[in-house]
């Protein structure tokens, strides 16, 4: 008669639990559908900013009124790509993107550093309120909308060369001096609050709009 093999003393070996084929499948839908939309609403922010800014071929002042009313008018632009990309790189993304942008058309590669700071700002602060909350959201675009005073900033310490720039541009130098006159280091200092606090509001009027409309549609 043989003696019983006495119990193994090593424990079972666990296999770590690993994720399902249909939740990668998802989350890979999930990150191509957030880099899309990073695409498409910066193209709609860019063109909607661009347009605006156009009246800036007129004088130096409808720069300013032109930004304004793209500032306005991209809330809802941004408010909804944050309902549809609650991510908090999302606007530091479209930042870049849009600081390449500008560059491409001519500014400066400070423009990329401001687009992407100011984007990961905003979406840190939206952050806080889970994308949802329309006073950290408004706050978020408030920060975010700052960069646009990155592609005159250089003006606060080589005025000269991009006043020259400004002229060469434009073809006229009575543009150039027309710009020196009305952004002084004041006005641009000035100019960086005036974006925030234009930028919070019409958030705060673009997530009513979402509210009323895109939310109940169901397109956020």
């Amino acid at each position: 008669m043989s003696a019983a093999t006495p119990p193994s003393a090593t424990p079972p070996t666990s296999t770590p639990p690993t994720a399902s084929p249909t939740s990668r499948s998802a989350s890979q839908v999930t990150g191509v559908r957030n880099l899309v939309n990073v695409g498409v609403f910066t193209a709609v922010y860019f063109v909607v900013l661009f347009a605006t800014g156009m009246l800036g071929v007129f004088s130096p002042v409808g720069s300013v009124v032109g930004w304004l009313i793209g500032i306005v008018a991209n809330a809802v632009v941004v408010t909804l790509f944050q309902a549809r990309t609650p991510r908090v790189w999302g606007l530091g993304a479209m930042g870049l993107l849009i600081g390449l942008l500008m560059v491409a058309t001519g500014h400066s590669l400070l423009t990329v550093v401001g687009g992407t700071v100011a984007g990961v700002a905003g979406g840190a602060i939206s952050r806080i309120g889970d994308f949802r909350s329309p006073l950290w959201n408004s706050l978020g675009y408030g920060v975010f909308s700052m960069w646009i005073v990155s592609p005159i900033a250089s003006m606060l310490w080589n005025r000269e060369a991009y006043i020259d720039y400004v002229s060469t541009s434009m073809n006229d130098p009575a543009y150039g001096a027309a710009w020196n006159a009305l952004f002084s280091d004041t006005f641009i200092i000035c100019w960086t609050f005036i974006v925030a606090a234009v930028a919070f509001a019409s958030g705060l009027l673009g997530n009513r709009i979402l509210a009323k409309h895109f939310r109940r549609a169901g397109l956020a």
